[in-house]
């Protein structure tokens, strides 16, 4: 009977000891950490240089920026790439506080009302003293959530940023990760009004 139970154990027990999970690709937390690092960088390139933003107000979720059509479709021959983006943009996500900025704030829509209203991006020349307006901000940034490639080495977001009516920007953005830090390799689809 012992023979018979060292057996059993040694047929479900050594496969067990053997078993190796399958090599794993970028974990989510890897993934979320590069998605701030890139957000980050973009968003301390997106305002113009006169307007003086030391302070980022940042709308509180992400934005769905699917409907571009071919616009999006010409910008990146890596289709991984692009259907990781299509498909994490299909819902809004809440943004963490993890961005690397000196300072910021992530906004609502109750915010971002009265941020529009300013029509003016100057932030530090003519910020208003309302409390309506999250770190005296006169205009606000949106991004969409980031998609990687199979290695995660390249990467496509799209960034904007709104001062008011008639007042805003934005692009897609390619980036290339290369030597563990992730750079701006082209933009298109850019707008500006």
């Amino acid at each position: 009977m012992r023979a018979f139970i060292r057996a059993v154990l040694a047929t479900l027990v050594l496969p067990l000891a053997a078993y190796q999970p399958p090599a794993a690709g970028p974990t989510q937390l890897n993934a979320d950490k590069d998605a701030y690092e890139i957000y980050s960088l973009l968003l301390r390139q997106e305002p113009q240089a006169d307007w003086h933003i030391k302070a980022w107000a940042i709308f509180e979720r992400t934005g769905g920026y699917v409907g571009a059509g071919d616009c999006i479709r010409n910008g990146t021959a890596d289709s991984a790439l692009l259907d990781d983006y299509l498909a994490k943009n299909k819902t809004p996500t809440l943004l963490k506080r993890k961005f690397d900025l000196p300072q910021y704030a992530l906004v609502g829509p109750e915010e971002i009302k009265h941020i529009g209203e300013a029509h003016v991006p100057y932030a530090d020349e003519k910020a208003a003293e309302d409390p309506k307006f999250p770190l005296n901000a006169l205009v606000y940034f949106t991004v969409s959530a980031v998609g990687f490639n199979v290695d995660h080495t390249g990467a496509l977001v799209y960034v904007t940023h709104y001062c008011g009516s008639l007042c805003g920007g934005g692009a897609y953005h390619l980036m290339a990760k290369v030597d563990r830090k992730w750079r701006a390799e082209r933009d298109w689809c850019r707008w500006n009004s």
